[in-house]
């Protein structure tokens, strides 16, 4: 009994450092896609509109099949989704996270635009001072987060969860 318990241990702390080595690498892959733009000249520019920044960031949207998408958010909180047109969220922990010098993630929750599992993303746009001026918004596929949880399994019947620290809530 000892030894079986000492080898469960042992396997599903391996189990679980392993998947937590995959999501660290998925979380900063996003994150440093957001490093990318917010480090563009156009982006640290306080003088070109935030609608011709966004023309910017679509087709960047576009060509990673996991994002679902990416928004520049005034310092308001206020940007433009397509699909769901002007929103604000001001109050929203990867707006409020970047105004502080932050970068920010969320989920998955269930998107309330595209009614999908996502993660959130936030993180501060810069100015060449060092003022923040804009947030940068990613709202990426939490179903890959929910398909890397499914990978443990446990004996024939146990399998992995992902529990939102924030609420206590399962989420995949």
């Amino acid at each position: 009994k000892s030894a079986v318990r000492h080898t469960m241990q042992d396997d599903m702390t391996s189990m679980a450092k392993s998947l937590a080595s995959e999501v660290r690498t998925d979380i900063q892959r996003n994150f440093d896609v957001m490093a990318q733009i917010g480090r563009m000249k156009m982006f640290q520019d306080e003088t070109i509109p935030m609608s011709q920044k966004q023309q910017e960031i679509d087709p960047i949207t576009a060509a990673d099949e996991n994002i679902i998408g990416i928004n520049i958010i005034d310092t308001e909180g206020n940007t433009q989704i397509i699909g769901a047109g002007k929103m604000n969220f001001g109050k929203s922990p990867f707006f409020t996270g970047p105004m502080a010098g932050k970068n920010v993630v969320m989920g998955p929750a269930i998107n309330n635009v595209s009614n999908v599992m996502t993660m959130y993303y936030g993180a501060p746009i810069k100015n060449s001072s060092g003022k923040i001026i804009n947030t940068l918004l990613i709202a990426a596929n939490g179903e890959i987060l929910c398909d890397t949880c499914s990978k443990v399994t446990m004996g024939k019947t146990g399998y992995g969860v992902i529990i939102d620290r924030d609420t206590g809530n399962t989420v995949g």
